[in-house]
């Protein structure tokens, strides 16, 4: 039977992977909103639904550097103070679970804004694309 930490275990290992997938998702999304960019006049301009496809990539991004920012500053700072306090290295502590709220909202709105950045791709191929 598992133990929990097996399961906590798991759960890193596919938020990692939720992560990584995000990413790749979000620069093959900025690859494809290239092939459709237009010159117009010496300008380069993008058709609505892919402008607001590159502000969530953006957003997306940004959220998941916010994501691991905060993470690092805050267990850094919570171990520093636990240093401070005399607890030693092997010392089990039980840390505030308010302190990883926010890392758990940045990384469900960095899922919710990669889900945006292919929601208006597909609304612009489906507008632009037809089958034969």
């Amino acid at each position: 039977m598992p133990k929990l930490k097996e399961f906590r275990q798991d759960y890193y290992y596919f938020s990692g992977k939720v992560s990584d997938n995000v990413r790749s998702l979000c620069l093959s999304a900025v690859a494809v909103i290239w092939v459709f960019k237009q010159e117009i006049g010496g300008l380069t301009t993008l058709p609505t639904a892919l402008y607001w496809a590159l502000l969530w990539v953006i957003c997306a991004l940004a959220l998941d550097f916010m994501q691991y920012l905060y993470a690092s500053v805050t267990w850094a700072v919570f171990s520093r103070y636990k240093e401070k306090k005399g607890f030693d290295q092997e010392t089990e502590l039980l840390a505030p679970a308010v302190l990883n709220w926010p890392t758990n909202l940045f990384y469900v709105f960095k899922i919710l804004s990669a889900v945006a950045v292919y929601i208006q791709i597909l609304r612009y191929l489906f507008g632009v694309i037809k089958p034969g």
